[in-house]
């Protein structure tokens, strides 16, 4: 803006931002940026920035849509052969999280502090399933409101261990997170290495520190964290439990993630809807008499577990539920092996096929046996075959010292 200082015509400029910052009216409109989200959504980034809003502009809500889309998929990629996985926000019920000075609180609230912080839990307690669906919950806001905290970005604790700067391993995590979605924008390391938002942080969501298989391997990896400034990340990593000395300590709060309380009628439910039972309220309350009567409850209390007991209780109506965690484990087994060579499903129509181009099935299914424990993940193999857990992806990242990306099948080791 040009003012003139004086009658002889000597002037001055004043810039936009200096009229912007001095003008209490704009301020004020600033900081309700509901009233004022239907014009900022017609603004590119560029003139966000410009403006200095604190607004989703359309590269960081495309973003978050994707994220979020990848977030509702189910963590547990080895669903029984047939059924298809319901969206995680379907069928996830709440947790609560215990802290390791005071009372428990909603899991949901462990995300939503200001600093950063640790979440353990045992396998298969719903570790992956809330920050996926904390992940869901913030972008869903954002997008529909145009505010919001920090804005999350979900990872893998393996793509830290390699040896480059944090945004390049948050964008290699996130570019092989939104390939299955179909993602047809990259998000390089620079859109990461910046404020997402004027004022606002990154809200990473670490996943799976306990994969990264070597102990000094995993020390890096938090050295790595704690050694970020917190003016434009915050960290919340999830774990199993882990020695002291390869977690966080000062200034990196530690909270327990807590089984199913008495949710699990609700859990059967959602799933059963989801599987498309007639009357999944009838069902689930089934379901929970019968859990009680094979004293499983405690057990069924682990989301993984639930989950498979869900899956038999409605694909085999005929047989009781199992005992004890090594039947699951081994009835669950049978079910895999049951759909997946199916004459309708799973590899069996693809296994071979003839001359004219006809699937021929071979006449007996490979057997499955069990080895090792059963207790907390179980590693089963086909005869003659190497004595090392299955996987189902070949997908290994960040080398043979760090797992994969979501490669267990669900029920052997699989991360909820």
């Amino acid at each position: 803006m040009l003012v003139y200082s004086n009658e002889r015509g000597s002037a001055h400029m004043v810039s936009a931002a200096d009229i912007l910052a001095a003008d209490p009216r704009v301020r004020s409109a600033q900081a309700d940026l509901a009233a004022t989200a239907g014009w900022l959504s017609t603004l590119d980034d560029r003139q966000l920035r410009a403006g200095g809003w604190a607004y989703p502009g359309p590269r960081l809500r495309a973003f978050l849509d994707l994220a979020a889309r990848a977030a509702r998929q189910h963590p547990y990629p080895g669903v029984v052969p047939g059924v298809e996985p319901p969206p995680l926000d379907t069928v996830y019920v709440g947790q609560r999280a215990m802290p390791t000075v005071g009372s428990e609180a909603p899991a949901t609230a462990v995300l939503g502090q200001d600093g950063d912080c640790v979440l353990v839990g045992g396998p298969g307690v719903g570790k992956s399933s809330l920050l996926r669906h904390g992940l869901l919950e913030a972008a869903r806001r954002w997008l529909e409101t145009g505010t919001g905290g920090a804005v999350p970005v979900r990872m893998l604790a393996a793509d830290l261990v390699a040896a480059r700067p944090l945004p390049e391993a948050i964008a290699a995590s996130v570019r092989a997170d939104l390939d299955p979605v179909g993602s047809l924008t990259d998000f390089p390391a620079e859109f990461f290495a910046a404020e997402p938002l004027p004022g606002a942080r990154w809200l990473v969501l670490v996943d799976g520190l306990d994969e990264v298989l070597d102990a000094d391997r995993r020390r890096t990896v938090v050295r790595k964290l704690t050694a970020v400034p917190g003016d434009r990340y915050r960290f919340v990593v999830a774990t199993r439990p882990l020695a002291d000395g390869e977690l966080p300590k000062a200034g990196w709060p530690r909270f327990e993630l807590l089984p199913l309380a008495a949710g699990l009628t609700g859990f059967a439910e959602r799933w059963f809807a989801a599987l498309g039972l007639p009357d999944p309220a009838a069902s689930a309350a089934g379901f929970t008499r019968a859990v009680r009567y094979t004293s499983l409850a405690e057990l069924a209390r682990t989301p993984l577990i639930a989950t498979m007991l869900c899956q038999l209780f409605v694909l085999r109506p005929e047989r009781d539920l199992p005992q004890g965690r090594a039947g699951v484990y081994q009835s669950f087994v049978d079910l895999l092996r049951e759909r997946r060579f199916a004459a309708d499903g799973g590899i069996h129509p693809s296994w071979r096929r003839d001359s004219n181009g006809t699937a021929t099935p071979p006449s007996t299914p490979p057997p499955i046996s069990p080895i090792g424990s059963t207790g907390c993940s179980g590693a089963w193999r086909r005869p003659g075959t190497p004595t090392t857990p299955h996987r189902r992806s070949t997908c290994w990242r960040a080398g043979p010292a760090s797992c994969a990306r979501r490669t267990y099948p669900m029920g052997f080791g699989d991360r909820p």
